[in-house]
């Protein structure tokens, strides 16, 4: 299935809608909670700057919802640059002056290349050395914001050339040993939302089999073949430099980048969710510089 983007659309306008009437309607307290930061702050935060980030706020529970009800069903085309699906954009007017657009994007984790992979299949995406070594070197899990924003570390939403975020996983496998699944030893590999290039990478570094078979499903909009993916997880995973490679076909952690414009005023944002026990909770979130 493909992700229902008009549902979700809907979902979005009602959720902010309601969340710009509480933007202005609540000035006060707006004025409030910037009179309590310090100085310095307040001189550099517009009234624009302040809404956008109340709207950051709002933007938890589209994406709870979207990895809840509709994650596990993501099938991708093989040829797609980037693990990427669309989830919101919206634009709504907050004055009769002003206007604030949300986009939210999601990236699969667990369709990139695991990060302990980098340091010898990651030169094959035409990754910079220093981003393949920095990746490769660092513990635990790494965030984009450590490598140097010359090498566009965050992918962009829409169009252009991929970027590392694109293409690397940095939470893959999980760092934290307080998350189901997590091990430094076993790596996860969406067969349903991973790039072709990435598949092929790790399918022919782990010796697995059966890849023409899901590039013909996902080429249909199908799942990959449920019975490839149950018999290799039961104990027939792959080895690819010392990791287990694990098949799968739903993903336990998704990245996503968030988008806020208001008014002439833009801010981004990358936020980490991983699946703790059936629930879902936000592990990582990086501001994006401009």
């Amino acid at each position: 299935m493909t992700c229902d983007v008009l549902s979700l659309r809907r979902r979005g306008v009602a959720l902010l809608l309601v969340i710009a009437v509480m933007l202005i309607g609540t000035s006060a307290a707006i004025v409030a909670a910037r009179a309590s930061t310090t100085t310095k702050l307040s001189a550099r935060m517009s009234d624009q700057d302040w809404t956008a980030f109340g709207l950051l706020a709002s933007t938890d529970e589209p994406i709870q919802w979207w990895l809840t009800e509709a994650s596990s069903e993501i099938v991708l085309d093989p040829d797609v640059m980037s693990p990427r699906v669309p989830l919101l954009v919206d634009t709504l007017g907050l004055t009769r002056d002003t206007d604030a657009t949300v986009r939210i994007t999601a990236y699969d984790q667990c369709g990139m290349l695991p990060r302990p992979l980098a340091a010898t299949l990651g030169e094959q995406l035409d990754l910079p050395d220093r981003v393949v070594e920095s990746l490769a070197s660092s513990e635990p899990a790494p965030g984009l914001d450590t490598l140097p924003i010359d090498t566009l570390p965050f992918p962009w939403p829409v169009g252009a050339k991929p970027a590392v975020g694109d293409l690397i996983a940095t939470h893959n496998p999980l760092p934290s040993p307080n998350l189901q699944e997590s091990s430094n030893t076993t790596l996860q590999l969406n067969v349903n939302t991973a790039p072709r290039t990435v598949l092929d990478l790790v399918f022919e570094a782990a010796g697995l089999g059966n890849r023409q078979a899901v590039m013909s499903a996902r080429s249909r909009g199908e799942s990959a073949p449920t019975d490839l993916v149950l018999r290799q997880r039961a104990g027939d995973a792959g080895n690819a430099a010392g990791y287990l490679i694990r098949l799968v076909s739903a993903s336990d952690t998704w990245s996503f980048r968030i988008d806020i414009q208001v008014g002439s005023v833009h801010h981004a944002w990358w936020a980490t969710y991983a699946n703790d026990r059936g629930s879902w909770r936000m592990v990582q979130r990086l501001a994006i510089p401009h």
